[in-house]
């Protein structure tokens, strides 16, 4: 990849450059190799030696190496320039430092992303495993608002690794920082009621908990725009109602203005009466 004066390297080679170098380097396969086996040998033994459970729950439990693990990497992505002294060849070859850090972040972002349908998929069969051993139906629920907080507290954790990874710009310091600050949090928010509220504040573990638990997302989701003649005893606003949208023409209001319904909201709340 050569550089000229007045030539700039499209941020497409750049991405392509960074998530190849994610993919193929000795580090990055060995992790993925064990977060796809830390993830199936702890689905498969929860499966087959807990007693009955659901698909939400096997799934945060395929994500628990993946939440651990995709920090690390995110960490050592952007740690490697100064580890193997390439910074200067990289930067000289595109000096606009800001589009080389987004071409390093997006495709450890996008991992996160891809590690949660991983959990996801993994999940799927081994609930089927665990009613077949238990004997029962298969519990197949599966909340919005939790997977959504699920799915965001993961990629926020990434995002909290691959900034330490530039503000210290050393992977082991980055690393144990990484690892020891939650048992750090922890052992602060015990010291008082000052301490609880700082953990709130900058723990992240501490400040997800409304994310994991679905509540933030329909508490966000709740302040979108209502029709007021629908009603429906799902939490979900009738904002995201496409029955809504297809049997009348009246206009969504938010905060004194007219919102019109051809927005398109997706729906993601079966709506049992619509007047």
């Amino acid at each position: 990849m050569s550089s000229f004066p007045g030539r700039r390297v499209p941020f497409v080679t750049l991405l392509r450059v960074e998530t190849r170098k994610l993919l193929d380097t000795r580090t990055s396969l060995i992790m993925t190799a064990i977060l796809v086996a830390g993830a199936l040998a702890l689905v498969t033994g929860r499966a087959l030696l807990a007693g009955p459970i659901g698909l939400s729950s096997l799934a945060n439990t395929a994500a628990l190496v993946p939440g651990m693990l995709l920090p690390v990497l995110g960490i050592l992505t952007v740690t490697g320039e100064w580890s193997h002294r390439t910074a200067l060849t990289t930067f000289t070859l595109e000096p606009r430092r800001g589009r080389v850090l987004a071409a390093k972040c997006l495709p450890v972002l996008g991992a996160a992303v891809a590690a949660c349908l991983l959990a996801l998929l993994v999940a799927v069969p081994m609930t089927a495993v665990n009613a077949a051993v238990q004997g029962g139906a298969a519990d197949w629920r599966l909340e919005p608002g939790p997977l959504l907080g699920w799915i965001a507290t993961i990629v926020l954790s990434v995002a909290q690794g691959l900034a330490l990874g530039m503000l210290l710009l050393n992977a082991p310091a980055a690393i144990v920082i990484y690892l020891v600050g939650p048992m750090l949090w922890s052992f602060l928010s015990r010291l008082g009621p000052m301490g609880e509220v700082l953990a709130e504040w900058l723990d992240l573990n501490t400040a997800t908990n409304a994310l994991m638990d679905g509540s933030y997302v329909v508490r966000t989701l709740r302040g979108w725009p209502r029709r007021s003649g629908c009603r429906s005893s799902s939490p979900w606003p009738q904002a995201f109602c496409a029955c809504c949208e297809r049997t009348c023409g009246e206009r969504f209001t938010a905060q004194g203005r007219s919102l019109p319904v051809s927005w398109g909201f997706v729906c993601l709340c079966p709506i049992r009466q619509v007047t």
